[in-house]
């Protein structure tokens, strides 16, 4: 049987191979190291366990950051996960929940009684929510870390400080969209369609927008990308549960990517890797047989600045039991490394000076 683990390479000299491999057997002799290591996962809701499995295997196979869609922690519980989860990554990592803030609860009688409105919320779960976990050597690298404000944490952005730029990572949810009103019970059961009624609700009361969510998504990813990459060699990873398939083909409710993502400058490293080893790696499964590729690792900005040197995705029963969609990370090198930011540098003493006694002793 094959092992757990599945490498794609872009170094020319063994291009023509696909080789199938333990995470232990990688070494440098043939993949370059990498400066950056990113995974991203819907993990269908997080509790403690969850968790606890994540880190460890985050760490076995050194992914400097992990995000977390669709965590559906609330802000009550950011302080609770933020604390073990860097207890468990090890003294000097970072942390942070971004949970969800429920709704103002209406007040009217008639609403509050209502067997349909108590019906709705028994179909409607809870959705939404991030989290970003970084290992000690990029902790000290963050810069800053936000969400987005219409309470669900559809988007996060987080901004690392590497050696010649800044690197933003962007982590967002694209909601599937209900079909039809007659089917409209079923799919507010299925949370990614909650998230879509939910993440409405809040563009029309709050916002005044009357777009789709997904519009309003892809264009509050673009203002982000687009203002870190104002300053020259700075670059943007994104990652997500896109619902949407790369190439045409089944799965994703959203459509094709391809198009959206090439209008606005996102380019797919890893899916170029897969085609050009002629690998499928599938994202999503049903009852463990594989159904789609959805989630997906983009990069934009300068294209010196961030070069995909791997991809890996792993089907190991302790991971693919956590969710419905599996574990995918990019291995990255941009020039320059880490760099030193944010990190203690040896002291160097100044030089002393010696300079004459102001004071002539007098024989």
């Amino acid at each position: 049987p094959s092992p757990p683990h599945t490498l794609y390479r872009t170094n020319l000299f063994i291009s023509s191979l696909t080789l199938h491999i333990t995470a232990q057997l990688i070494s440098s002799a043939y993949l370059p190291t990498p400066h950056l290591t990113v995974g991203t996962l819907n993990v269908n809701g997080l509790n403690l366990e969850k968790l606890g499995t994540l880190i460890h295997y985050q760490l076995s196979r050194n992914i400097d950051v992990l995000i977390l869609q669709d965590t559906r922690l609330t802000n009550s519980q950011n302080t609770l996960y933020n604390k073990h989860a860097t207890k468990l990554l090890g003294t000097g990592s970072f942390a942070v929940s971004h949970g969800i803030t429920p709704p103002p609860t209406k007040t009217r009688r008639s609403q509050s009684k209502s067997p349909h409105s108590q019906k709705h919320r028994q179909h409607d779960p809870q959705v939404g929510g991030q989290l970003i976990l970084i290992t000690p050597t990029w902790r000290t690298a963050v810069i800053s870390t936000h969400t987005d404000r219409s309470g669900l944490s559809v988007i996060t952005h987080t901004t690392l400080r590497a050696a010649t730029r800044d690197i933003l990572l962007i982590g967002t949810y694209w909601p599937n969209k209900p079909k039809t009103k007659t089917q409209e019970p079923h799919h507010l059961s299925t949370p990614s369609n909650s998230l879509h009624n939910k993440l409405q609700s809040f563009l029309h009361s709050s916002e005044k927008y009357h777009g789709t969510p997904l519009e309003w998504i892809q264009t509050n990813i673009n203002l982000l990308s687009s203002k870190h990459q104002s300053k020259p060699n700075n670059v943007t990873i994104l990652c997500s549960d896109f619902n949407s398939r790369w190439y045409p083909g089944p799965g994703g409710t959203n459509g094709t990517l391809a198009p959206w993502a090439t209008l606005n400058d996102w380019h797919n490293g890893p899916a170029a890797l897969s085609k050009h080893h002629n690998i499928d790696i599938p994202t999503h499964y049903r009852q463990d047989q594989p159904t789609s590729t959805i989630d997906h690792i983009l990069t934009s900005g300068d294209p010196s600045g961030l070069t995909v040197t791997g991809h890996l995705s792993t089907y190991q029963t302790a991971i693919s039991q956590l969710s419905d969609h599996r574990l995918i990370w990019a291995t990255f090198t941009t020039p320059g490394g880490r760099g030193n930011f944010g990190t203690l540098q040896p002291h160097k003493p100044k030089p002393q000076l010696k300079t004459p006694n102001p004071n002539p002793i007098l024989s």
